[in-house]
Protein backbone atom coordinates (compact mmCIF):
# COMPACT_ATOMS: atom_id res chain seq x y z
CA UNK A 1 0.00 0.00 0.00
CA UNK A 2 1.41 3.29 -1.28
CA UNK A 3 2.07 6.13 1.55
CA UNK A 4 1.52 9.32 1.22
CA UNK A 5 4.61 11.72 1.42
CA UNK A 6 4.91 15.05 1.15
CA UNK A 7 8.57 17.49 0.26
CA UNK A 8 9.73 20.71 0.04
CA UNK A 9 10.96 22.39 -2.95
CA UNK A 10 12.20 26.63 -3.18
CA UNK A 11 10.59 28.35 -6.10
CA UNK A 12 10.16 32.02 -5.98
CA UNK A 13 8.06 33.64 -3.30
CA UNK A 14 4.44 34.55 -4.18
CA UNK A 15 3.25 37.54 -2.18
CA UNK A 16 -0.16 36.37 -1.67
CA UNK A 17 -0.65 33.81 1.02
CA UNK A 18 -2.90 32.21 2.62
CA UNK A 19 -2.94 30.52 6.02
CA UNK A 20 -5.27 27.33 5.39
CA UNK A 21 -3.62 24.49 6.19
CA UNK A 22 -5.85 23.39 8.75
CA UNK A 23 -8.32 22.90 6.01
CA UNK A 24 -6.90 21.31 3.10
CA UNK A 25 -4.18 18.97 5.89
CA UNK A 26 -6.25 18.58 9.40
CA UNK A 27 -3.69 20.46 11.24
CA UNK A 28 -3.34 24.17 13.29
CA UNK A 29 -0.64 25.95 12.16
CA UNK A 30 -1.03 27.65 16.17
CA UNK A 31 -0.89 24.31 17.73
CA UNK A 32 2.43 22.71 16.32
CA UNK A 33 1.79 19.31 17.55
CA UNK A 34 -1.71 18.72 15.56
CA UNK A 35 1.10 18.21 12.65
CA UNK A 36 2.17 15.21 14.12
CA UNK A 37 -1.03 13.88 14.92
CA UNK A 38 -2.36 14.40 11.80
CA UNK A 39 -3.25 11.32 9.71
CA UNK A 40 -0.91 12.82 6.93
CA UNK A 41 2.38 13.07 6.74
CA UNK A 42 3.14 16.38 5.48
CA UNK A 43 7.01 16.85 5.70
CA UNK A 44 9.50 13.63 6.04
CA UNK A 45 11.26 12.73 9.22
CA UNK A 46 14.23 14.12 7.72
CA UNK A 47 12.99 17.46 6.85
CA UNK A 48 12.45 20.36 9.59
CA UNK A 49 8.36 20.51 10.36
CA UNK A 50 7.26 24.60 9.13
CA UNK A 51 4.27 26.58 8.57
CA UNK A 52 2.40 25.60 5.77
CA UNK A 53 0.03 28.11 3.64
CA UNK A 54 -2.10 27.10 0.66
CA UNK A 55 -2.27 30.20 -1.83
CA UNK A 56 -4.43 28.55 -4.39
CA UNK A 57 -6.14 32.36 -4.97
CA UNK A 58 -4.02 34.50 -6.74
CA UNK A 59 -6.61 37.03 -8.31
CA UNK A 60 -8.24 39.71 -6.67
CA UNK A 61 -11.44 39.61 -6.04
CA UNK A 62 -12.99 43.14 -7.75
CA UNK A 63 -16.45 42.00 -7.03
CA UNK A 64 -18.16 39.52 -4.61
CA UNK A 65 -18.48 35.89 -5.99
CA UNK A 66 -21.79 36.56 -5.86
CA UNK A 67 -22.14 38.84 -9.10
CA UNK A 68 -21.16 34.79 -11.05
CA UNK A 69 -25.20 34.50 -10.49
CA UNK A 70 -25.47 36.93 -13.51
CA UNK A 71 -23.37 35.33 -16.56
CA UNK A 72 -23.50 37.95 -18.40
CA UNK A 73 -22.05 40.42 -16.44
CA UNK A 74 -18.67 40.90 -16.99
CA UNK A 75 -17.13 40.24 -13.49
CA UNK A 76 -13.78 40.18 -11.24
CA UNK A 77 -13.88 36.88 -9.17
CA UNK A 78 -11.61 35.11 -6.96
CA UNK A 79 -10.02 32.15 -7.44
CA UNK A 80 -10.62 29.28 -4.79
CA UNK A 81 -11.44 30.74 -1.90
CA UNK A 82 -11.18 28.13 0.41
CA UNK A 83 -12.49 28.52 3.76
CA UNK A 84 -12.80 26.52 7.52
CA UNK A 85 -13.45 23.15 7.77
CA UNK A 86 -17.05 23.24 9.47
CA UNK A 87 -16.77 19.19 9.69
CA UNK A 88 -14.76 16.33 8.43
CA UNK A 89 -16.55 12.81 7.18
CA UNK A 90 -15.22 9.63 6.75
CA UNK A 91 -16.49 6.70 5.70
CA UNK A 92 -14.99 3.53 4.24
CA UNK A 93 -12.93 4.96 1.23
CA UNK A 94 -14.76 8.44 1.41
CA UNK A 95 -12.86 11.69 3.33
CA UNK A 96 -14.15 14.80 2.49
CA UNK A 97 -13.63 17.98 4.48
CA UNK A 98 -16.76 20.04 4.41
CA UNK A 99 -17.17 24.38 4.51
CA UNK A 100 -20.53 23.77 3.83
CA UNK A 101 -23.19 23.85 6.83
CA UNK A 102 -24.72 21.44 4.53
CA UNK A 103 -25.14 17.67 6.96
CA UNK A 104 -23.74 15.26 4.43
CA UNK A 105 -24.93 11.61 4.26
CA UNK A 106 -22.34 9.68 2.25
CA UNK A 107 -24.06 6.65 2.20
CA UNK A 108 -27.44 7.82 0.78
CA UNK A 109 -25.59 9.47 -2.22
CA UNK A 110 -23.55 6.02 -2.77
CA UNK A 111 -26.75 4.77 -3.10
CA UNK A 112 -28.08 7.09 -5.17
CA UNK A 113 -25.48 7.46 -7.88
CA UNK A 114 -25.49 10.27 -10.14
CA UNK A 115 -27.78 10.48 -12.88
CA UNK A 116 -25.85 10.79 -15.97
CA UNK A 117 -25.07 7.69 -17.96
CA UNK A 118 -22.00 7.86 -20.83
CA UNK A 119 -22.57 7.32 -24.55
CA UNK A 120 -20.11 6.60 -26.16
CA UNK A 121 -21.12 7.20 -29.53
CA UNK A 122 -20.48 11.32 -28.82
CA UNK A 123 -18.48 13.59 -26.82
CA UNK A 124 -18.81 12.75 -23.23
CA UNK A 125 -16.51 14.53 -21.70
CA UNK A 126 -14.69 18.03 -21.54
CA UNK A 127 -11.35 18.92 -20.28
CA UNK A 128 -10.88 22.53 -19.75
CA UNK A 129 -8.52 24.79 -17.31
CA UNK A 130 -9.84 28.03 -15.92
CA UNK A 131 -6.07 28.94 -14.68
CA UNK A 132 -4.65 27.56 -17.99
CA UNK A 133 -1.19 28.96 -17.12
CA UNK A 134 -0.44 27.12 -13.58
CA UNK A 135 2.53 25.49 -14.10
CA UNK A 136 4.92 23.23 -11.76
CA UNK A 137 7.93 23.09 -10.15
CA UNK A 138 11.13 23.49 -12.93
CA UNK A 139 14.01 20.56 -13.41
CA UNK A 140 16.38 19.72 -15.93
CA UNK A 141 14.22 17.94 -18.20
CA UNK A 142 11.01 20.06 -17.91
CA UNK A 143 12.54 23.98 -17.45
CA UNK A 144 10.48 26.55 -18.68
CA UNK A 145 10.84 30.37 -18.05
CA UNK A 146 7.78 31.50 -16.00
CA UNK A 147 5.62 34.67 -16.90
CA UNK A 148 4.79 34.75 -13.41
CA UNK A 149 6.21 32.38 -10.16
CA UNK A 150 4.70 29.18 -10.77
CA UNK A 151 2.88 30.01 -14.55
CA UNK A 152 3.66 29.77 -17.93
CA UNK A 153 1.54 29.81 -21.10
CA UNK A 154 4.10 27.08 -22.74
CA UNK A 155 1.34 24.34 -22.63
CA UNK A 156 4.80 22.39 -23.07
CA UNK A 157 4.89 22.74 -18.83
CA UNK A 158 1.50 23.68 -17.45
CA UNK A 159 -1.58 22.28 -16.63
CA UNK A 160 -2.67 21.95 -19.94
CA UNK A 161 -0.04 18.62 -20.25
CA UNK A 162 -2.01 17.05 -17.79
CA UNK A 163 -5.21 17.86 -19.28
CA UNK A 164 -3.69 15.92 -22.32
CA UNK A 165 -2.59 12.77 -20.31
CA UNK A 166 -6.10 12.80 -19.17
CA UNK A 167 -8.56 13.51 -22.43
CA UNK A 168 -5.35 10.64 -24.20
CA UNK A 169 -6.63 8.15 -21.38
CA UNK A 170 -10.34 8.76 -21.58
CA UNK A 171 -10.11 8.38 -25.36
CA UNK A 172 -8.22 5.22 -25.24
CA UNK A 173 -10.69 3.73 -22.78
CA UNK A 174 -13.37 4.62 -25.23
CA UNK A 175 -14.77 8.16 -23.56
CA UNK A 176 -14.97 10.37 -25.97
CA UNK A 177 -13.75 13.57 -24.82
CA UNK A 178 -12.42 16.90 -25.57
CA UNK A 179 -9.85 18.83 -24.41
CA UNK A 180 -10.20 23.10 -24.53
CA UNK A 181 -6.80 24.26 -24.31
CA UNK A 182 -8.43 28.49 -24.30
CA UNK A 183 -5.95 30.41 -22.03
CA UNK A 184 -7.98 32.32 -19.85
CA UNK A 185 -5.92 33.59 -16.91
CA UNK A 186 -3.41 35.76 -19.40
CA UNK A 187 -2.60 38.37 -19.40
CA UNK A 188 -5.17 39.38 -16.74
CA UNK A 189 -5.86 36.49 -13.38
CA UNK A 190 -9.04 38.61 -13.29
CA UNK A 191 -11.87 36.96 -14.30
CA UNK A 192 -10.67 33.46 -15.27
CA UNK A 193 -13.65 31.99 -14.23
CA UNK A 194 -16.26 34.53 -16.19
CA UNK A 195 -14.34 33.30 -19.51
CA UNK A 196 -13.72 29.83 -18.76
CA UNK A 197 -18.02 30.00 -17.97
CA UNK A 198 -17.90 31.00 -21.28
CA UNK A 199 -15.74 28.21 -22.37
CA UNK A 200 -18.05 25.94 -21.27
CA UNK A 201 -21.27 26.85 -22.59
CA UNK A 202 -19.71 27.31 -26.07
CA UNK A 203 -18.81 23.93 -25.65
CA UNK A 204 -21.73 22.42 -24.37
CA UNK A 205 -24.00 23.92 -27.20
CA UNK A 206 -21.82 22.70 -29.90
CA UNK A 207 -22.16 19.59 -28.01
CA UNK A 208 -24.83 18.75 -25.87
CA UNK A 209 -24.08 15.34 -25.22
CA UNK A 210 -21.46 16.44 -22.95
CA UNK A 211 -22.23 14.99 -19.20
CA UNK A 212 -18.94 15.28 -17.32
CA UNK A 213 -16.82 18.59 -17.25
CA UNK A 214 -13.33 18.90 -15.58
CA UNK A 215 -11.53 21.92 -14.79
CA UNK A 216 -8.14 20.77 -14.10
CA UNK A 217 -5.98 22.47 -11.83
CA UNK A 218 -2.67 22.64 -10.01
CA UNK A 219 -2.63 23.58 -6.11
CA UNK A 220 0.04 25.76 -4.80
CA UNK A 221 0.84 24.76 -1.35
CA UNK A 222 3.42 27.87 0.30
CA UNK A 223 5.13 28.37 3.13
CA UNK A 224 5.90 31.82 4.92
CA UNK A 225 9.23 31.84 3.78
CA UNK A 226 8.20 31.25 -0.08
CA UNK A 227 9.06 27.61 0.26
CA UNK A 228 6.54 25.40 -2.11
CA UNK A 229 5.89 22.43 -1.02
CA UNK A 230 4.78 19.07 -2.92
CA UNK A 231 2.03 17.04 -2.10
CA UNK A 232 2.73 13.52 -3.64
CA UNK A 233 2.64 9.77 -2.68
CA UNK A 234 4.35 6.99 -3.64
CA UNK A 235 2.56 4.94 -6.28
CA UNK A 236 3.91 1.64 -8.42
CA UNK A 237 7.38 2.49 -6.53
CA UNK A 238 7.38 6.15 -8.15
CA UNK A 239 6.70 9.34 -6.21
CA UNK A 240 3.30 10.52 -7.97
CA UNK A 241 1.48 14.09 -7.36
CA UNK A 242 -1.52 13.83 -4.80
CA UNK A 243 -5.15 14.38 -6.43
CA UNK A 244 -7.52 16.85 -4.91
CA UNK A 245 -11.57 17.04 -5.64
CA UNK A 246 -13.49 20.08 -5.49
CA UNK A 247 -17.17 20.18 -5.55
CA UNK A 248 -18.94 22.79 -5.06
CA UNK A 249 -22.08 23.92 -3.95
CA UNK A 250 -25.27 26.81 -3.49
CA UNK A 251 -23.48 27.56 0.01
CA UNK A 252 -23.09 30.81 -1.18
CA UNK A 253 -26.66 31.47 -2.56
CA UNK A 254 -25.40 31.13 -6.01
CA UNK A 255 -27.86 28.61 -8.14
CA UNK A 256 -26.15 25.60 -8.07
CA UNK A 257 -29.51 23.31 -7.78
CA UNK A 258 -28.08 19.82 -8.78
CA UNK A 259 -25.12 20.11 -6.78
CA UNK A 260 -25.41 16.85 -4.70
CA UNK A 261 -25.15 15.56 -8.38
CA UNK A 262 -21.82 16.70 -8.95
CA UNK A 263 -21.15 15.23 -5.06
CA UNK A 264 -22.16 11.94 -5.97
CA UNK A 265 -19.53 11.88 -8.71
CA UNK A 266 -16.72 13.11 -6.61
CA UNK A 267 -17.83 10.75 -4.03
CA UNK A 268 -17.67 7.66 -6.15
CA UNK A 269 -14.27 9.15 -8.04
CA UNK A 270 -12.52 9.11 -4.58
CA UNK A 271 -13.80 5.69 -3.98
CA UNK A 272 -12.55 4.53 -6.84
CA UNK A 273 -8.90 6.37 -6.81
CA UNK A 274 -8.86 5.52 -3.17
CA UNK A 275 -9.19 1.63 -4.15
CA UNK A 276 -7.05 1.45 -7.62
CA UNK A 277 -4.19 3.81 -6.09
CA UNK A 278 -3.91 4.31 -2.15
CA UNK A 279 -2.52 7.12 -1.48
CA UNK A 280 -3.44 9.31 -4.89
CA UNK A 281 -6.33 11.64 -3.29
CA UNK A 282 -6.57 14.05 -0.90
CA UNK A 283 -9.61 14.41 1.05
CA UNK A 284 -12.29 15.20 -1.25
CA UNK A 285 -13.17 19.21 -0.77
CA UNK A 286 -16.93 20.55 -0.35
CA UNK A 287 -16.98 24.41 -0.87
CA UNK A 288 -19.51 26.93 -0.66
CA UNK A 289 -18.27 28.33 -3.73
CA UNK A 290 -19.69 26.53 -7.51
CA UNK A 291 -16.52 27.61 -9.81
CA UNK A 292 -18.48 26.96 -12.79
CA UNK A 293 -19.84 23.73 -11.62
CA UNK A 294 -23.75 24.54 -11.98
CA UNK A 295 -22.60 23.67 -16.35
CA UNK A 296 -23.41 20.13 -15.50
CA UNK A 297 -24.62 17.05 -13.26
CA UNK A 298 -20.87 15.52 -13.80
CA UNK A 299 -18.88 18.82 -13.30
CA UNK A 300 -15.99 18.40 -11.04
CA UNK A 301 -12.87 21.14 -10.27
CA UNK A 302 -9.61 19.06 -10.01
CA UNK A 303 -6.59 19.98 -8.35
CA UNK A 304 -3.25 17.83 -9.66
CA UNK A 305 -0.22 18.32 -7.82
CA UNK A 306 0.69 21.58 -6.33
CA UNK A 307 3.21 24.17 -7.31
CA UNK A 308 6.17 22.24 -5.64
CA UNK A 309 5.53 18.82 -7.59
CA UNK A 310 7.36 18.27 -10.85
CA UNK A 311 5.75 17.84 -14.09
CA UNK A 312 5.97 13.98 -14.65
CA UNK A 313 4.80 13.07 -11.04
CA UNK A 314 1.45 15.60 -12.04
CA UNK A 315 1.77 13.96 -15.41
CA UNK A 316 1.42 10.42 -13.51
CA UNK A 317 -1.28 11.51 -11.47
CA UNK A 318 -3.60 12.74 -14.18
CA UNK A 319 -3.17 8.88 -15.84
CA UNK A 320 -3.75 7.19 -12.86
CA UNK A 321 -6.99 9.58 -11.97
CA UNK A 322 -8.23 9.30 -16.14
CA UNK A 323 -8.05 5.87 -15.09
CA UNK A 324 -10.18 6.03 -12.07
CA UNK A 325 -12.33 8.01 -14.07
CA UNK A 326 -13.00 5.94 -16.87
CA UNK A 327 -14.12 2.84 -14.38
CA UNK A 328 -15.96 5.04 -12.81
CA UNK A 329 -18.14 6.06 -15.84
CA UNK A 330 -17.83 2.39 -17.70
CA UNK A 331 -19.64 1.09 -14.64
CA UNK A 332 -22.77 3.12 -15.03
Amino acid sequence: KSVPITHSRIIPKIDYEFSITKLLFGFDIDKPYTIITNQIALVSAAEKCRPAFCKTQIEQSQSSQATLTSENENAGETTEQFEAITSSISVADINIRNQTSYAIDVQKLIDEKPSFCIDNKQPQVLVFHTHTSEAYAPDEKNNYSPTDPGRTEDEKFNVVRVGDIITEKLNKAGIKTLHDKTLHDYPSYSGSYKKSLDTVQRNLKEHPSIKVVLDIHRDAVITKDGTSLEVSATINDKKTAQVMIVCGSDGNDLEHPNWRENLKFAILLQAKMNTLYPGLARPLLLVNERYNMHTSTGALLLEIGSSGNKLNEALRAGEYCADSIAKVLLER
